[in-house]
């Protein structure tokens, strides 16, 4: 991935800049092994545990990866992660413990955690195809109960793409030219208990052929700090790849998805706020009403 072409990895790939990649590194801090060889002294300070495993359905084996990347948000998953830590045994299961010395920044670890590892094939901070992804089910304290993390998804070269794609910021509007083709205009509006975030977060607004997470999209528009109420105009210029029929990409039945997304990137999270249900939608019948009222749990 090029660096410019995702700043959330950009600024994770800084993070992780100062962090070692050898054996030794690893052992001066809490590391994740299968089980402890040795026992280690106490972590100093308050700490997250817990342990991170493949979901077997997967069928995959963590042999073939370089790294395991284990990275926290606190309270929300907006910006780059404040706490990292890298580890090179990757062995599975795989128990950790971070604490203040893992922070991006001088602070604390008080408060609540969401927590995301990922194992990856080429120790590099960007997404990768093979890399194996998973994310805490609830919010982590430290000193709290340990947590268990399962890598529950394996990234397609698909899901990379993108990544690369839609993380690029909104381009300049289209020709007008294009405007004569399949059109999805509408109005988007934002809950009330969410009007704090008006004129914050990355918008995305999508259409797919199915009411369902994943899959590649039809047409993608990204807008940084929106105002609500946002009116939308949406088309061909909208399409993501390069095909030789975009008319019929966006013909027939489609479905709406919309996210206030806190980190800009692509890729859901907890504490985005987003619609309850995809609606379904056709080009150019009638002016599209949906509101934001919805905020994804962990």
């Amino acid at each position: 991935m090029p660096p410019t072409s995702h700043i959330h990895t950009l600024l994770l790939a800084l993070a992780l800049a100062a962090i070692g990649c050898s054996d030794s590194s690893d052992a001066a801090a809490s590391t994740a092994t299968n089980p402890p060889a040795v026992t280690q002294a106490p972590t100093p300070g308050r700490a997250l545990r817990g342990t991170i495993d493949i979901d077997p359905l997967l069928g995959v084996e963590a042999e073939n990866h370089a790294c395991l990347f284990l990275m926290g948000w606190r309270g929300i998953r907006q910006g780059p992660p404040q706490i990292v830590r890298k580890i090179t045994n990757t062995s599975m299961p795989a128990s950790f413990s971070m604490d203040a010395r893992d922070l991006a920044a001088a602070g604390t670890i008080a408060g609540d955690w969401i927590l995301v590892a990922r194992l990856d094939g080429d120790g590099d901070a960007s997404l990768g195809e093979g890399d194996l992804q998973g994310a805490t089910t609830g919010f982590v304290t430290a000193d709290g109960p340990p947590v268990q993390i399962f890598l529950t998804e394996e990234l397609s070269a698909e899901d990379v793409r993108h990544a690369q794609l839609l993380a690029a910021p909104a381009t300049t509007p289209p020709p007008t030219d294009l405007k004569s083709g399949p059109r999805f205009k509408g109005t988007i509006e934002l809950a009330d208990e969410y009007a704090d975030m008006n004129g914050t977060r990355t918008l995305f607004v999508i259409l797919k052929d199915k009411p369902i997470p994943r899959g590649m999209p039809r047409a993608v528009m990204r807008l940084d700090k929106p105002q609500f109420p946002l009116t939308f105009d949406m088309g061909i210029e909208h399409i993501p790849l390069a095909v030789e029929n975009p008319e019929d990409l966006l013909a027939g039945q489609l479905y709406l998805t919309v996210r206030l997304d806190g980190d800009g990137s692509f890729m859901g999270a907890p504490g985005d706020i987003e619609l309850a249900e995809p609606t379904p939608v056709r080009a150019n019948e009638k002016s599209i009403k949906v509101k934001l009222d919805t905020r994804r749990q962990p």
